[in-house]
């Protein structure tokens, strides 16, 4: 449930003072360490991802000690999330194992909404004359999705024999049936 409300939740606008970089840097990390939870979606919900993505930009191009000091500290941030986090989380392993896994299988099977590949556009922003477009009744026409002048805002998930245009429901199948294959075979070999 934790994840599948971080999963839909409206970023955050961003904030390029230190103390809110070293803990968007610490929190990252820890969500890097954490299967199903991704670090740069964090940075997205947490409105610091262009921020941070901006400031390394700069510091590479123009040299900015500004930029300088935020990836600096954003890096302190993640080593200290690193450390204090992957230390929690042996700790839990350690005297919490099936909880832990119980956990962490809920990250991912939370995540799954996000992750989910079919999905039709419902409103989509011209970026050249700024005109919303609503396909909630109509279908998309290709040329649309297929231009850099559009851009999805919002979309709905469907099963595959609602998806708009081709949905390659027998090669995910495949691909699935194949990923869970390798998984249970390295399992199989590591008892």
């Amino acid at each position: 449930i934790i994840a599948f409300c971080i999963c839909i939740l409206n970023p955050l606008s961003g904030s390029t003072n230190l103390i809110a970089v070293f803990i968007a840097g610490s929190i990252a990390i820890s969500a890097l360490i954490l299967p199903g939870i991704s670090g740069s979606f964090i940075l997205l919900i947490l409105g610091m991802y262009s921020i941070i993505l901006n400031a390394g930009k700069g510091m590479l191009t123009t040299f900015s000690l500004e930029d300088l000091s935020i990836v600096f500290t954003f890096g302190l941030g993640a080593l200290l999330g690193l450390a204090v986090f992957s230390r929690v989380l042996s700790w839990t392993f350690k005297h919490y194992e099936s909880q832990t896994f119980a956990v962490l299988g809920g990250f991912m099977f939370g995540s799954l909404y996000k992750v989910w590949p079919w999905r039709n556009p419902l409103n989509v922003l011209d970026k050249n004359t700024g005109n919303y477009l609503n396909f909630e009744n109509s279908p998309i026409p290709m040329d649309v999705l297929s231009n850099p002048d559009y851009k999805v805002l919002t979309d709905t998930i469907v099963m595959p024999a609602q998806y708009f245009t081709e949905s390659f429901t027998l090669f995910s199948l495949l691909a699935f049936l194949i990923g869970g294959g390798i998984v249970f075979i390295l399992w199989v070999f590591e008892k």
